[in-house]
């Protein structure tokens, strides 16, 4: 018996279409959620809200990442890459990894000011 996923395009298991959407909804629903935890923080004036909400964002910018990455993937070939899959996962990487060390400096900041 294997266990191998299907990579097909169809509506199966392991499609990279139902992927996508799972990708998607999730996007959205942390969009919807992160909402809330941004008026908080406002309100509040409070740097642990801020904070939150300031990792709420990464989150958000790592699923959106994510999504794109999906979507080259379901191409296929169609793109030329020069070191396959592994760049768009590197690029990835050090975009989400900048925009942790930014927020990172940001709530540093913002309560000795």
């Amino acid at each position: 018996m294997s266990h191998v996923v299907s990579v097909n395009d169809g509506d199966g298991p392991g499609s990279y279409a139902k992927k996508q959407r799972t990708v998607l909804i999730s996007l959205i629903i942390d969009f919807v959620l992160w909402i809330p935890d941004i008026i908080a923080a406002i309100l509040s004036g409070s740097i642990v809200l801020f904070a939150d909400a300031v990792k709420c964002g990464n989150e958000i910018i790592a699923t959106f990442l994510a999504y794109l990455t999906i979507r080259r993937m379901a191409k296929g070939g169609a793109g030329a890459y020069d070191y396959g899959m592994g760049k768009m996962e590197t690029i990835t990487s050090v975009i989400t990894g900048g925009v942790m060390l930014i927020s990172l400096m940001i709530v540093f900041v913002l309560p000795i000011r």
